[in-house]
């Protein structure tokens, strides 16, 4: 029975009832959506051939008292009752019904009777959308709603305002949309080589939404039990509106919307200005009036503050308010905007770096920069949003990028994806409870048009839909996989651009049979894989028989997913190093993150040398000291250790070792020096004669905290081989 996301309990009984086009839908509760569910339901089950059955079947549509967004669905005797706690928990119900009629398909619709309840882990199941970058028309939202409903999404967040474009229409700023929703058209150039707009140049490249658009598609989320958040970004990313208003600029000008991406983007709102104020509150009046989500996103990420720094009228609202420096003057924007919200009943969401500078007072934040921002915020009592690049970045690359069209960067496969947990282990039980959820994001920079985002969407966002609604001990990515291949082949049938699945090759050790053994594995379902040593494959490469692969020597596997005889995508490469750690007694005392464990301690002593990509589970990530433990079995002269470097993901190598004997006297300590590029795979090489049989105990010390910006954030020391030498 192919349900997604899997529901909490399901319990099959021996008998079966049939279902027949001929059935009736009784509503046990008002609600003014019922007409709308009515002919949703039918709509739906239109859509399979004429059915025939000697019995009539009947749906009973029920509301309760339950907790928030249960439901219960049974069926027996041709009849499904499905009883939720409120109009949103029905729409479950019967989107879970219509999946297992999609299911019991090939048996004539011949369904299994049972008892089902369901719940979602999280309150907040969102999916994002950029429509500055590129804009996308209100048919294909509305595709995109319908795409969230069948995998019980329950927000969408819709980000209409950018440097690239101004998407709503403002009534009392009609320059927003007459000049700030267009650009000069650059979309035959890759989006991060376009020049900026010249004076001049006409803009074509745009579009906007009017007011009775929007509330037309509110009204079609909302039927769906789906709640619509807008985002209107500030103080940063606000090229588009100083086009249209340059008065609201630190330094008024000619501003036009950004046809591509520049870095630094100095543009800011001035802050020392109160027609700013003025301004956003206007828009913001207009916004809240239109959207009846209980919030409002203001963006606040990105704020490059060098003209704050620069600006008379900033200097003189930082000396007027007694501000420490421009960090906390976003601070007092934030601040000003959050009460304004307050007054109308809003709640505001922001990005991490509201963080800076001091957070608002009941602002819920969305943390995107990994998990320390909302670490911080649930420890500080706020409520956050997770949605850390790493695992909620759809436009990243899914696949090999040799196969795909351009994207912004990364490797974001659907496995890992299904792999994220939204609550840190370091919160304790008091604190988890602020983390409402998750959310997965589309930033379109490199997505131009409807087919290229539903490719990548799908199937990432069945995935993380699972992820949000199951509790965390059901998931199993095994039997995902089965139910996601079902599903890929009914959204193709219905006309949806789904991705294949990642060609890459899954690299597994068997550490049961040895550190110089493998397996090859692939996110796709029984692919063919073939592997060659030292060079790439070919037709006539070896075919990979499920059996595990034992190395003894130095060389380069090889390994690639065959399609009809021809190669899906290029080779993936593992270099093979062959370990003599192996024969001595080396032990890894810490404990890996949880966020990278890798494929556990034993990769210390194995033949498999990561690459650059600190996402490997070759790698293994500490934010601590790491301490080692070594009785060598015969003399040893060096260690030497694999480590990651990478500062823009705040990965550095250990500043030193120190290496003491068992009663703890201190013997050696050595520095590391890091490489000047900014991201290598260092071996670094410890010289120190080690005694046969004799306890070493090792310590890499760790680096702590570093400074991005205004925020302090923990580092990491990323660890693949130890070779005794």
């Amino acid at each position: 029975m192919n349900i997604i996301p899997k529901p909490q309990y399901l319990k099959l009984k021996n008998s079966c009832s049939y279902f027949s086009n001929d059935f009736e839908i009784l509503f046990d509760f008002d609600d003014e959506r019922k007409e709308f569910l009515k002919d949703f339901i039918v709509d739906e089950t239109d859509k399979f051939s004429s059915i025939k059955s000697k019995n009539k079947f009947t749906l009973a549509l029920k509301i309760d008292e339950q907790p928030s967004e249960f439901y219960s669905l049974s069926i027996e005797n041709n009849k499904c009752n499905i009883t939720g706690a409120d109009y949103a928990s029905v729409f479950y119900g019967i989107v879970t019904f219509l999946q297992i009629l999609e299911s019991s398909k090939e048996e004539n619709y011949k369904i299994r009777d049972l008892m089902l309840e369901d719940k979602p882990r999280f309150k907040y199941r969102g999916l994002h959308l950029d429509v500055s970058r590129h804009f996308f028309k209100i048919s294909f939202i509305k595709r995109y709603i319908d795409l969230m409903a069948i995998y019980k999404y329950n927000t969408f967040h819709w980000h209409l305002t950018d440097d690239n474009g101004w998407r709503l229409e403002i009534k009392k700023y009609p320059k927003l949309t007459e000049i700030g929703a267009w650009r000069v058209d650059r979309e035959d150039e890759p989006w991060r080589k376009r020049q900026p707009a010249k004076s001049g140049e006409k803009a074509t490249y745009g579009g906007f939404y009017t007011q009775e658009e929007v509330k037309e598609v509110i009204e079609y989320a909302n039927r769906r039990g789906i709640e619509i958040i807008p985002e209107i970004e500030m103080p940063g990313h606000s090229l588009e509106v100083l086009a249209s208003y340059p008065e609201l600029a630190c330094f008024p000008g000619e501003f036009f919307p950004a046809p591509g991406s520049y870095w630094p983007n100095k543009d800011i709102f001035c802050a020392g200005k109160e027609e700013v104020f003025e301004f956003i509150e206007n828009v913001l009046t207009e916004v809240t009036d239109l959207f009846p989500s209980k919030f409002i996103h203001i963006g606040g990420d990105e704020a490059n503050k060098s003209n704050w720094k620069i600006c008379p009228k900033c200097r003189q609202r930082i000396k007027d308010e007694n501000l420490k420096d421009e960090f906390e003057l976003q601070s007092y924007f934030i601040l000003r905007i959050e009460k304004f919200l307050l007054s109308k009943g809003k709640t505001i969401i922001g990005w991490d770096e509201i963080l800076e500078g001091g957070l608002a007072p009941q602002a819920v934040v969305m943390s995107w920069r990994g998990f320390e921002g909302g670490i911080k915020s649930a420890q500080m009592n706020h409520n956050v949003i997770m949605t850390p690049e790493s695992y909620c970045y759809l436009d990243h690359y899914q696949s090999d990028p040799c196969t795909e069209k351009d994207a912004i960067g990364g490797y974001l496969p659907v496995k890992r994806v299904y792999s994220f947990d939204p609550v840190p282990q370091e919160l304790t039980q008091e604190q988890r409870k602020y983390i409402l959820g998750a959310q997965g994001n589309v930033w379109t920079e490199w997505i131009p048009d409807e087919k290229h985002c539903e490719y990548m969407i799908l199937p990432r966002m069945i995935a993380l839909a699972e992820v949000l609604w199951t509790n965390k001990d059901l998931l199993d990515w095994n039997d995902f996989r089965l139910r996601l291949d079902k599903e890929i082949l009914k959204l193709t049938r219905l006309g949806f651009n789904v991705c294949p699945g990642s060609s890459k090759i899954n690299f597994i050790p068997d550490f049961t049979e040895g550190y110089n053994v493998i397996s090859l594995d692939s996110e796709l379902s029984s692919p063919e894989i073939r592997f060659e040593f030292d060079e790439e494959t070919g037709k006539n490469s070896q075919k990979y028989q499920n059996k595990s692969i034992k190395f003894d020597r130095e060389t380069d596997l090889y390994a690639a997913i065959f399609k009809d005889g021809k190669k899906f995508g290029k080779d993936s490469v593992l270099k093979i190093i062959p370990n003599p750690s192996i024969k001595h007694n080396l032990e890894l005392i810490t404990e890996a993150s949880y966020r990278y464990p890798g494929f556990g301690k034993e990769i210390i002593k194995s033949y498999f040398r990561a690459d650059e990509d600190f996402k490997s589970p070759l790698w293994l990530g500490f934010q601590s000291d790491v301490r080692i433990n070594l009785i060598p079995d015969s003399d040893l002269s060096s260690l030497e250790f694999v480590f990651l470097h990478k500062p823009g993901c705040m990965i550095y190598l250990p500043p030193e070792i120190i290496v003491k004997d068992k009663e703890d006297n201190r013997l050696k300590s050595q520095k590391f020096t890091p490489p000047e590029k900014e991201t290598e795979v260092v071996q670094a090489k410890f010289d120190f004669n080690f005694k046969k049989n004799t306890k070493y105990e090792l310590a890499l010390k760790f680096r702590g905290n570093v400074t991005s910006g205004a925020e302090v954030i923990l580092s990491w020391i990323f660890i693949n081989q130890i070779i005794c030498r």
